[in-house]
């Protein structure tokens, strides 16, 4: 058995986390009031392979931040 270091729980966690359905509402409500937040799923979805996310969560990563952008009517920021 392989034992997993403090680094690649964090990875699951954070790769569950990201996968776990949002508060539609929430996020509405967030992004009107502050457009200019920056979000783990910003740093995943322009970063996440090289950080070791794996597929899927970097997927719905980029998917969430169109609609955080959308949410805050503008791009909000510039990392592809």
């Amino acid at each position: 058995m392989v034992r997993k270091t403090p680094d690649d729980q964090l990875l699951e966690k954070l790769n569950k986390f990201i996968k776990r359905k949002t508060n539609e509402k929430f996020l509405e409500d967030l992004f009107t009031r502050f457009p200019n937040l920056i979000t783990l799923e910003d740093f995943v979805a322009a970063y996440g392979v090289e950080l070791g996310f794996d597929s899927d969560a970097i997927e719905i990563a980029k998917e969430r931040v169109k609609t955080y952008d959308r949410i805050a009517k503008k791009k909000r920021y510039f990392i592809e």
